[in-house]
């Protein structure tokens, strides 16, 4: 999209961070608007046309949501002309959240003007598993950064041992970390690179834990690796599988919410027990699931792919009654 074709300024009312998930997207969404010269400002007391709320940061604690709330009706009152977008992580209750997050979130979408799903699944959760959002729209994935997160090896094939990647920057018992070290507890053969937070770390030779990293750090072990595995429950559409297959992995990965839509034939569902058919599948003829990988981030989850889809919504939204 250039530039002259969107007409409007933009609120987004978050700051900077550098933690992953919806920060990522924001990061990225705020870099695309600077370069193409897209107005945008932080204060939400400042003349704009729209406001735009990602779902969870408008409701990490109960006291929060009703500051959102209310500055939301504020921002409504000082300039009624305004269009509000909402984009949906997901449902809370999907996480393992209660059920009191959701009806925060469905208050908030009340308001909205235009609702973006990061996938089919996130819709289907928020509107049919859970009865969380109101307004229908549009599903527009998450974007990747396909030149920071590439392969970085020349012939990793060289190595005798396949290298494993995951990560996870929450405790929380859906991202699945136990079956990780199921896994690597039965595969000594191969060594697992796992990035992020772990609680009960097992004391595993073929496992190196390396806590949290920059960005440019993760890419750099991503494309030094093999495959990425993923036995999270209930993403929507989870960045690190994104930026695992920019990185030329597919992708090992337990058949929940929407993580199949992402990966497509870049991988293969498994559970522990199925992880090793699949490993030998990929593994013996790796170079051309790697390819095919890497093409399918290219393709359809680059940056300069994904941004401009979410700013032709915009530009065509109209007023929900």
């Amino acid at each position: 999209m250039e530039k002259k074709h969107f007409p409007y300024k933009m609120c987004i009312p978050y700051p900077d961070h550098a933690r992953g998930g919806m920060y990522t997207f924001l990061s990225y969404f705020k870099d695309y608007l600077r370069k193409n010269n897209i107005a945008f400002t932080r204060n939400m007391l400042l003349r704009y046309d729209i406001l735009f709320i990602n779902s969870f940061m408008t409701m990490t604690r109960r006291y929060c949501n009703w500051i959102w709330f209310a500055k939301l009706r504020i921002a409504k009152l000082l300039y009624p002309d305004i269009f509000i977008v909402h984009r949906i992580d997901g449902s809370a209750q999907d996480y393992g959240r209660g059920v009191e997050w959701d009806q925060r979130q469905r208050r908030i979408n009340r308001m909205a003007d235009l609702t973006i799903f990061q996938s089919q699944y996130g819709r289907y959760a928020t509107m049919e598993k859970f009865d969380v959002i109101v307004h229908d729209g549009p599903v527009i994935y998450n974007p990747v950064d396909t030149t920071l997160f590439k392969p970085y090896h020349e012939n990793p094939l060289d190595s005798s041992r396949a290298k494993i990647a995951h990560i996870s920057f929450s405790t929380n018992i859906k991202k699945g970390a136990d079956q990780i070290f199921q896994v690597a507890h039965e595969n000594h053969d191969i060594d697992f690179i796992l990035i992020g937070k772990y609680k009960n770390q097992p004391d595993l030779k073929n496992i190196r834990f390396t806590g949290h990293l920059s960005r440019e750090e993760v890419a750099r072990i991503l494309g030094t690796c093999h495959f990425f595995l993923f036995f999270s429950q209930n993403e929507s559409c989870p960045n690190v599988v994104l930026e695992a297959m920019a990185s030329g992995l597919p992708v090992l990965y337990l058949d929940s919410g929407g993580t199949a839509e992402l990966v497509g034939d870049t991988g293969i569902a498994i559970t522990t027990e199925a992880f090793r058919e699949a490993f030998e599948k990929i593994w013996h003829n790796w170079h051309d699931w790697s390819k095919t990988t890497r093409a399918r981030a290219e393709n359809t989850f680059s940056v300069n792919k994904i941004i401009p889809e979410y700013l032709n919504a915009i530009s065509v939204l109209k007023r929900q009654q």
